[in-house]
């Protein structure tokens, strides 16, 4: 009974031909206090973006916390 946590992610992934793809992760989070122990609310939110070429890939991401 300290805290409660929520969690959400979605993961697609977008076949665009020719050994190419396109991934997307969005990931949120949330954490609230869940009694008195102490302050513990917080949100997370991500989100990753990876193209891939063959063998080879390429991402980009970003994360937010507050």
């Amino acid at each position: 009974n300290i805290y409660r946590q929520t969690f959400a992610g979605l993961v697609h992934t977008l076949d665009l031909g020719g050994q190419r793809s396109l991934k997307s992760d969005l990931r949120f989070a949330r954490a609230s206090e869940d009694g008195g122990f102490r302050e513990l609310d917080n949100r997370a939110f991500g989100a990753l973006f990876s193209l891939r070429l063959g063998a080879h890939a390429v991402a980009a991401g970003y994360q937010r916390i507050s």
